[in-house]
């Protein structure tokens, strides 16, 4: 077979020798992690693709501050379209951070796998499927899910005035999302209990970081409140609410992937045990940080929030102490990001905004 050489999405492969591949991103050379994890995926593709007749371009390529992403095009393979290469890139330079980032790699795989095994028998509760894993070049393998992300789905049709017929979907997904998540918890279920202490040793982390932002995002005072809220509603946590679960630990809306009855969840690769309600709150406080935008109705997302609880639990409160705790961890977060997130002037104008309405609703813990 000759060499040829296509081009899409600013990304240029040349296939057709076995085992070689040389990519050039953007115009600018492919990192080499980049160019060798394509050479195994061409050596293995018969392994992987169940065809040594399998061809692929490269669709769309992303580089991040912490990876680089490639989506590539499948052709010949056994039951796959496309598929999803993102290689890490280490924190620091060396190798200390280079073995560390080889564990986070390693670990988010090893996730993927027994999550994929464990959800086999739920056919409407899915993660990608992971093909393959190469840690020496920081890199895993997934095939494509298919569907549209929430986030798009909540763009598109939970804007401005939603009829009816769409809220009640747009629910009905939520709903789904909710159930994914209560599905998760009780198949990966882990060992071992949440400690109250390190997440409040957590919290005021964050808390000492918007004080020390400039300008400070809260004071001293504010801070003191906080964390005797946290004391007085950590005394009412349930202990069966202690157990720990898997936990995605990044879930928002544009991690997850919808396509009719089916709700997939990507990117695992903060995941760790944790919580009982880490994801489902972080979702729910994801969900409530799109009233900063007019388009998004407070009516309208609270509906959504409440067919998110109702999916993972009927008898879920919000005002449940544990919950609440989780949906203040979360809260704070968000503001501590915010608060130390250099912008553009138009950026750091909205991020002010958002930071306005953050502190309205840190009112309520600190009241």
């Amino acid at each position: 077979m000759s060499a040829s050489s296509r081009s899409r999405g600013g990304v240029r492969v040349r296939t057709g020798t076995p085992g070689r591949l040389s990519v050039v991103i953007m115009r600018v050379e492919a990192s080499p992690a980049v160019r060798s994890t394509l050479e195994r995926l061409a050596a293995e593709k018969e392994r992987l693709f169940g065809s040594m007749d399998a061809q692929w371009t490269v669709a769309h390529a992303t580089e991040r501050e912490t990876s680089e992403v490639l989506k590539l095009s499948v052709s010949g393979a056994d039951g796959i379209d496309a598929v999803f290469v993102k290689v890490l890139k280490p924190r620091e330079p060396g190798p200390a951070a280079r073995a560390v980032a080889r564990g986070w790699v390693t670990s988010e795989f090893e996730v993927m796998s027994g999550l994929h095994r464990s959800l086999a028998s739920f056919p409407s509760v899915r993660v990608a499927r992971p093909l393959v894993c190469y840690p020496e070049q920081l890199a895993i393998v997934t095939a494509e899910v298919r569907g549209t992300p929430l986030s798009d789905l909540l763009e598109r049709r939970a804007t401005w005035w939603p009829s009816l017929d769409e809220q009640r979907e747009l629910d009905r997904v939520l709903f789904a999302v909710g159930g994914w998540l209560n599905v998760v918890g009780t198949v990966e279920a882990r060992e071992g209990r949440l400690s109250l202490e390190d997440m409040r040793a957590y919290i005021d982390v964050r808390l000492r970081r918007l004080l020390e932002a400039h300008p400070p995002a809260l004071d001293e005072a504010r801070r003191t409140r906080v964390l005797r809220y946290f004391d007085r509603t950590a005394m009412e946590v349930d202990p069966a609410d202690l157990r720990q679960v898997l936990t995605h630990a990044d879930l928002a809306p544009s991690n997850v992937i919808v396509s009719g009855q089916e709700v997939s969840v990507i990117d695992f690769a903060r995941a760790a045990p944790g919580g009982l309600f880490m994801d489902v709150a972080r979702l729910y406080t994801q969900l409530e940080f799109l009233t900063a935008k007019p388009k998004f109705r407070p009516a309208v997302v609270r509906s959504l929030q409440a067919a998110l609880l109702r999916g993972f639990d009927e008898s879920l409160d919000p005002q449940r102490p544990l919950f609440r705790l989780f949906v203040l961890q979360h809260l704070l977060c968000h503001m501590s990001n915010i608060a130390r997130n250099p912008a553009p002037l138009l950026a750091r104008l909205y991020n002010r905004h958002q930071l306005v309405l953050r502190q309205r609703w840190l009112q309520t813990f600190a009241a």
